[in-house]
């Protein structure tokens, strides 16, 4: 309770310090030693196909899929291996290239015809060892649409075992490309793309299309951040990808985090950092997918970004027979219970005068439909006194320990004062803000840290079996 905001109770025994992951002597999650690079660029490769998405993924995420039953033609070609930048096809040369692998996808019900990788298969005698190459696309808006403006194509080439952000790449492509459409917004300030750039640029999206499926295998790792919008611009179906934004995403509220800010806070390191003046540079942002998505694979579940209540568990996780049931105000439950799925049962009840407050006795006293526990939260008027809250608190107690059944532990926690100072909070928060014209006086922060000091005070104790035999052999007595 020793902070300078107000706290429930809920607060304190609701949650329980989870046990801290054990690290080694380099600071990361074990993963295990390896005895050279190329062991561990297989380890660190055969961990990213852990992330891999599957095929319900690959549609819920949107990424370009071909059409079930779609004709598939086999196209042979020797794995390539590079050292540098690749060499583009002619225009004429790969929109053959183009036309003997396209595909059909679905697209909000129009067909579209895009190119794919998995029609090409490798020679049989040649190594299968997939390979992770990292994607980045910049767009532009034409009369058609956003339009692929420039791309960049890096494939991981090794991983220092003794540097933790550290890898190695070669740039296998990174191309300005001009658009059919008439360009309507260069979208400098993302794009980094602009007039000047593109004004000598003759390489069409179809050379990028054709030199891409002649690099990248269907069963290599193909990995960006939210990748589904590169694919979309190349017009381009891949199986096997890793997206850093889905890998990445918040597990309680399941929103994406920004490649931005995953760099920045997991990475140490600013990219993006000329957005507004000179845009993204695509071979970055490639990097910097690269980076995260490896020392994911290195470092497991610990690298990610750090939510509340990461380091507390809910005591509802702890339970595994029997149903929770949970009643209490909307707001409470929002906040304490609904967030975790293990609870079966949540049940609003605003005050202690609610008719759902019997909800407690109900599921304590039936055999057949008993809880493995009942956590309520009951709050007063705060209009009414403390006595009438009093009067209904021991009324509802009275029927709990005269309806439990045998071997119910009771426990009864008694907290003043918390609503009214966390109205109080809000209050103090706005005026407190450096914008408000209101400000917030010493008289008003000595009433407000009164009021914290009030609910920090209580009462808590147990009511047990022998509590319960007692009160009636006395009350047999009488």
């Amino acid at each position: 309770f020793q902070c300078n905001q107000p706290r429930s109770i809920t607060d304190i025994l609701m949650y329980i310090s989870k046990i801290k992951e054990s690290r080694n002597e380099n600071g990361t999650d074990s993963v295990g030693e390896v005895d050279s690079c190329d062991n561990l660029l297989r380890d660190v490769t055969v961990r990213l196909q852990d992330f891999v998405l599957k095929p319900k993924d690959l549609k819920k995420e949107r990424f370009p899929v071909a059409v079930d039953g779609a004709e598939r033609r086999q196209v042979h070609q020797n794995r390539k291996e590079f050292k540098g930048k690749v060499d583009l096809p002619s225009l004429n040369d790969a929109k053959e290239i183009v036309q003997r692998c396209n595909v059909e996808i679905t697209e909000d019900a129009v067909m579209s015809t895009f190119v794919t990788t998995s029609l090409k298969q490798v020679k049989e005698h040649e190594s299968k060892s997939p390979r992770v190459f990292s994607l980045d696309c910049e767009m532009v808006q034409t009369a058609k649409g956003y339009e692929l403006a420039r791309v960049t194509l890096l494939q991981l080439t090794g991983v220092d075992q003794r540097v933790q952000d550290e890898v190695s790449y070669i740039v296998v492509m990174d191309e300005f490309v001009k658009p059919y459409g008439q360009i309507l917004d260069y979208k400098t300030e993302y794009s980094g793309v602009t007039a000047t750039i593109l004004q000598d640029v003759t390489t069409r999206l179809e050379q990028i299309q054709a030199a891409v499926i002649s690099i990248v295998d269907q069963d290599d790792i193909l990995l960006g951040h939210s990748l589904e919008n590169d694919l979309r611009a190349l017009c381009l179906v891949h199986d096997t990808v890793v997206d850093t934004a889905v890998v990445f995403r918040a597990k309680k509220e399941r929103r994406k985090y920004s490649l931005r800010h995953l760099s920045a806070t997991l990475l140490g390191k600013k990219i993006q950092s000329n957005h507004g003046a000179d845009g993204h540079c695509s071979e970055e942002d490639a990097a910097a997918s690269l980076n995260l998505a490896v020392r994911r694979a290195r470092e497991g579940e610990s690298f990610r970004i750090k939510e509340p209540g990461d380091d507390r568990l809910h005591l509802l996780e702890t339970i595994s027979e029997g149903p929770a049931v949970c009643v209490g105000p909307a707001d409470w439950l929002r906040t304490h219970v609904t967030p975790f799925h293990s609870c079966a049962h949540a049940l609003t009840c605003e005050t202690i005068a609610d008719p759902n407050r019997k909800a407690v006795v109900a599921w304590l006293k039936s055999e057949n439909r008993r809880a493995k526990l009942v956590w309520a939260r009951f709050g007063g008027d705060l209009k009414e006194s403390n006595d009438t809250f009093f009067a209904k608190a021991n009324d509802l107690l009275s029927e709990v320990t005269k309806k439990m059944l045998p071997g119910t532990l009771l426990l009864v926690s008694i907290q003043s004062g918390y609503a009214r100072a966390g109205k109080e909070a809000k209050k103090r928060k706005i005026f407190m803000d450096p914008r408000s014209s209101l400000g917030w006086t010493a008289q008003q922060e000595e009433a407000y840290q009164r009021l914290l000091n009030f609910c920090r005070s209580g009462i808590t104790f147990w009511i047990g079996d022998s509590c319960v035999q007692l009160k009636s052999t006395e009350d047999e007595m009488e």
